[in-house]
This record gives structure tokens, sequence and C-alpha cells, in this order.
């Protein structure tokens, strides 16, 4: 008896974006009236998901070291990120107003209805409006994560540190997001 089963499809996947597309969302934030958008990109830019971005407080921001802090998700295990100039800039400007306006979280008010949507769509426009998107349809929010993980994987050649960076409890999950065979040792997209 034969028999033949269908190929297993394949998951909607994300493109990958460069540090060029990067240079470009960064150019169109910098025009940004407000610190809203700029701080979105920028802890974007950080590896947090649209549910971290979400949920970090004022207090997960230190301004002495530079760095910002992701809670532990339950899906995601919690991290410390270094911020570069840039990240660290618009996320100084943005603690400052959300103090000023007696916020505890970064991003949106406290107790608000919960707005990781509204993060992922921000970070989509961004994509589009910066032209990156322009004839790639798999280019998507979760892009930018895809991005630093590749960055990460260039520079160690390590998926356990790729896995540490987004956060991700499993390696082959943080494999395959950056898309990444283990067996053939090379990107699948």
């Amino acid at each position: 008896v034969d028999i033949s089963y269908p190929r297993p499809r394949q998951p909607n996947r994300a493109e990958p974006i460069n540090d060029s597309d990067i240079d470009a969302v960064r150019a169109l934030v910098n025009r940004s009236r407000g610190t809203l958008v700029p701080a979105i990109w920028a802890v974007t830019e950080c590896s947090a998901t649209s549910w971290e971005a979400d949920n970090v407080s004022i207090e997960d921001v230190d301004l002495v070291t530079h760095t910002i802090r992701f809670r532990d998700t339950g899906r995601g295990t919690g991290r410390v990120v270094k911020l570069d100039s840039w990240q660290y800039q618009r996320i100084a400007d943005r603690v400052a107003v959300a103090k000023k306006n007696r916020l505890e979280t970064l991003l949106y008010a406290k107790g608000a209805s919960k707005q990781g949507k509204a993060i992922s769509e921000r970070v989509y426009q961004l994509l589009v409006r910066s032209g990156v998107k322009r004839d790639r349809p798999g280019v998507r929010a979760s892009s930018v994560r895809i991005w630093l993980g590749r960055k990460e994987f260039d520079e160690t050649r390590r998926i356990e540190q790729v896995a540490r960076v987004l956060g991700m409890r499993s390696l082959d999950s943080a494999a395959e997001l950056i898309g990444f065979n283990w067996q053939g040792g090379e990107y699948l997209i």
C-alpha cells in the first residue's frame, strides 16, 4: 500500500530585516514628535515582544547603567538588556515624560486596556512608512527580533546566546525564529 502524505505547511514566516532597515526606521522615528513612538521602536529594537513592551515599568529602566529589564512572561525569560546610545536617548526622553505625567509604565498608563496589539501595529506602521516593508510581504513586527537574533548568532555562533538575548526558553524555538537549520548549519530564510 502506497500512502502519501501532504507536505507539512510552512508557517507564515516573518522575513528578516537588516542594519540598513533599522537605520531607515530610526531616521523616520527621529522626525517623530513626542516620545511614545520613538520609545516603542527603541524597546522593540531591544528584543521586546509586544507583551513585554506593554509591561515595562518606569522602574525597569535604569538610566545610570543604560539598561532596560524585561520581566519573565511565563512564555519567555526575563532579562536585562544594555541600551545603545540611540535607544537610551529615546527611552530616557520617554521616562521623563512618563514621570512628569505620573505614569507607572513606560509606554501606556497602567490600568489602560492592554496595548500589545497597538504596539505591534505601531511597529508595523513604522516598517511601512520607512519603506522597509515595500515589496517585502514577510516583513512584520517580529522581523525586528529576527534581526537581533541573527545579529547575535552571526557574532557568537551560539544559538543558546540567541535564546538568552531574545528571552526564549527553547533553543529549538530560537533557531526556528531566526530561520537557522541546526542540521545543515545554514539559514533557511
